[in-house]
């Protein structure tokens, strides 16, 4: 009765179609993590952890961030010269990456202690992979074809887990896990491409042309502009500290925060992911006939925080206990470093399924310039307290100082809905 009163009955059906998927993913991925934390050294996940971050950061923006304009078009000859310029600007920035070798060498040199180049000839493959995923699952999303989103992203936690382990077990140690991540979006992509819809394909077809790709090109013209680099220094906000360590502390202490972030983050993460999907969904419907969005957005984060609440309370007091006896005594640190870091990913938590209303309500300029300032702060402090040489005094701060951005960036998000609630008036 009170998920009734709270959604309406379809926004709740579509949220637990995607967390059906979800839930079996993590319960694979959680399965097959104490497995994987046996076959491979901290040292091997600290060298894929830094794979991941620079990947990351050039994968976020490898579409240009158009993929999410696919949910705004009320005609959908607008969509499929969206998904054509998506594809062109992936095509384009996957050749740039090919090209890109310098940059991996200036990364091993300043990684002197990581041995990364061996792993760039997977670069261009991870950032293709990554955003053809993306772009499909825009698609499905608009579409809302929930149950389809669902099984991808199952396939994709399932992928990720089979291939770590089996390549592991071959010796391929940090190149198994990276080999295992990329073929976690290549394949997931490949199954939303084959279950597309005929008259998708026709369409795409008929309606492409080049005046409408300059037109969509110029009218979601801050995608690129603004939301991009957004995205950009979001990553770099996560990306960048995770170099730092690796600079300061080494590649054994970069594994143990890259497990944490991903033990806690994965599965109440793919959570917040799913409800997001549904929500910016129903938003941008909302938005597009006028409607109130601000109730929509108090209800997905009490609810949340009424969940995630207990969990992580848990975990900032027997963090350590539970990943030794999970995860096994090598990985110990790893539960010191969530015990620490439980406050800001609690907030991370609830705030990440409504993080990209700005784009929904037009807001991508304002939310540049606070992610701007937010990054800056963020890495600043990071920067300073590496010089301490005492990673978990640095932990306490990333904590202090994420939770604090995360607070004032909702709260700027509510204000925004309530201005545009007001303008509908």
């Amino acid at each position: 009765m009170i998920f009734k009163k709270v959604f309406k009955r379809d926004f709740v059906r579509n949220i637990f179609t995607l967390l059906s998927g979800t839930v079996l993913a993590q319960a694979i991925t959680l399965g097959m993590l104490p497995i994987v934390t046996r076959i491979y050294s901290p040292e091997e996940y600290g060298v894929f952890t830094i794979f991941v971050s620079v990947s990351s950061m050039v994968a976020i923006i490898s579409t240009g961030r158009y993929e999410i304009a696919i949910l705004l078009p009320k005609k959908e000859r607008h969509v499929y010269n969206l998904v054509f310029l998506s594809f062109i600007i992936l095509i384009s920035i996957t050749l740039i990456v090919a090209m890109g070798t310098s940059v991996v060498d200036l990364i091993s040199d300043l990684l002197s202690n990581v041995d990364f180049s061996e792993l760039f000839y997977l670069l261009p493959f991870t950032v293709f992979s990554y955003g053809c995923y993306q772009i499909l699952f825009f698609i499905k999303n608009r579409e809302k074809k929930y149950k389809q989103m669902a099984i991808s992203r199952m396939n994709q936690s399932l992928v990720n887990g089979v291939s770590s382990v089996l390549l592991g077990l071959i010796g391929l140690g940090a190149t198994g896990l990276v080999i295992g991540y990329t073929l976690s979006f290549f394949i997931p992509a490949m199954y939303l491409f084959i279950n597309k819809e005929k008259s998708f394909m026709r369409g795409l077809k008929k309606e492409v042309s080049k005046l409408l790709i300059k037109r969509n090109l110029i009218k979601y013209r801050e995608m690129p502009i603004y939301n991009s680099l957004h995205a950009f220094l979001d990553m770099a906000m996560i990306n960048v500290t995770l170099l730092i360590i690796s600079y300061s502390f080494g590649a054994g202490v970069v594994a143990f925060y890259g497990f944490t972030i991903r033990v806690l983050k994965a599965p109440l993460g793919l959570i917040g992911f799913s409800i997001s999907r549904v929500y910016n969904q129903r938003a941008s419907e909302k938005i597009n006939q006028g409607e109130n969005i601000t109730s929509l957005l108090l209800n997905i984060v009490t609810k949340l925080s009424m969940v995630a609440a207990p969990i992580f309370i848990c975990i900032s007091i027997f963090g350590s206990e539970i990943f030794s006896f999970i995860f096994g005594i090598e990985w110990a640190e790893a539960g010191v470093y969530a015990q620490i870091l439980s406050p800001w990913l609690f907030f991370n938590f609830i705030g990440s399924p409504i993080a990209q209303t700005f784009v929904l309500l037009q807001k991508q300029k304002q939310a540049f310039y606070y992610s701007a300032v937010q990054t800056s702060v963020f890495l600043g402090a990071v920067f300073v307290s590496s010089f301490t040489s005492e990673i978990l005094f640095m932990l306490k701060v990333i904590s202090f100082v994420g939770s604090l951005l995360t607070i004032i960036f909702g709260m700027w998000i509510y204000s925004i809905t309530l201005n545009n609630n007001n303008n509908n008036r």
